[in-house]
């Protein structure tokens, strides 16, 4: 049987809109926020007894070995059968294509704009022209560099979506260097396009894999796609990931599992060890000693974040 995972800090370093609650809340519905439950409260003994599996030692000290199984609703999440961003057709997508692909920019816990794989970036007074500088010595999991040439080259196939509509704006893409691009923009709007980039829009796919992503996706992020089926999807840990130490898990797995009263069976049966789960859920979890959750609400996401070791918290 393979390993649990002992401690989780930052279980999914991605944030997932609301509308990716299983309930279709819009994204702007702040007050609808997905909130996120894991199995069991902060001592080993009520994990064991929900899960039959001790997932957390005396010292809380994480195990390399650790697999995380994330309770998800596939038919109302997930694209089916595509981890192409170019051809993702909903924002639930990031869930597990934000973790194979790393994207351009980021957003921090109260939404401020953070560097990803453009490490800077500038844009002339009119606002018409954009240059990103990108972070060096980064690579796919393929060993293929990640460089100006591969940037500009997934922009573009994601440009051809006709749902990316953030990226119409982009005339053009000139490469200064092997790790500067130049954008020309038909409006004067460069701080959309970067805010926009932390989601879909901005995942950077390997050039040898851009015409078999939708089954064969290569990213630079900090895991890579082992399996997958109608009813589970495994990610095992990208050892060549730039920041490979803000990521625990050695593996996480997307399980299948129909949205509300299943996957909290499912959870607390030990099937599954986190899941998501709407607002009008929360006073039956707060109900049940066995569970845990936290709710962390970051500008119009929610970043998905829980510790074992530590009592569940509502911070709202």
């Amino acid at each position: 049987m393979r390993p649990r995972l002992r401690l989780i800090a930052t279980v999914l370093a991605v944030t997932t809109a609301a509308a990716c609650s299983g309930g279709g809340s819009s994204p702007g519905a702040h007050a609808s926020a997905t909130t996120v439950v894991g199995a069991a409260n902060a001592t080993a003994s009520t994990i064991s007894a929900a899960s039959g599996t001790n997932r957390v030692d005396p010292a809380g000290t994480p195990d390399p070995n650790g697999v995380l199984r994330f309770g998800v609703d596939f038919a109302g999440e997930f694209t089916p059968n595509s981890f192409d961003p170019a051809g993702s057709l909903n924002s639930c997508d990031k869930i597990d294509e934000g973790l194979i692909y790393d994207t351009l920019t980021r957003l921090g816990p109260s939404g401020q704009l953070e560097p990803g794989l453009a490490q800077s970036w500038n844009f002339t007074p009119g606002g018409t022209s954009l240059t990103i500088h990108l972070r060096p010595n980064v690579t796919f999991s393929d060993g293929t560099p990640l460089d100006a040439d591969a940037v500009k080259a997934s922009i573009l196939h994601i440009k051809s979506s006709p749902l990316r509509t953030s990226l119409s704006v982009i005339k053009d893409i000139n490469v200064v260097d092997h790790l500067t691009l130049q954008l020309n923009l038909s409006r004067p709007t460069p701080a959309d396009l970067l805010y926009d980039w932390n989601d879909v829009d901005g995942m950077v796919i390997a050039p040898t894999a851009i015409a078999t992503a939708a089954t064969d996706p290569v990213g630079s992020g900090p895991y890579i796609l082992v399996s997958t089926t109608n009813n589970e999807i495994v990610l095992r840990k990208n050892p060549t990931y730039w920041d490979a130490s803000a990521y625990q898990p050695a593996e996480i797995d997307f399980v299948s599992v129909a949205a509300g009263p299943p996957s909290i069976a499912a959870l607390k049966a030990g099937s599954i060890d986190m899941t998501a789960f709407d607002p009008e859920t929360l006073p039956v979890v707060k109900r049940d000693p066995t569970l845990g959750y936290n709710i962390r609400p970051s500008h119009e996401y929610l970043t998905i974040e829980f510790r074992l070791d530590t009592p569940p918290v509502d911070n709202r």
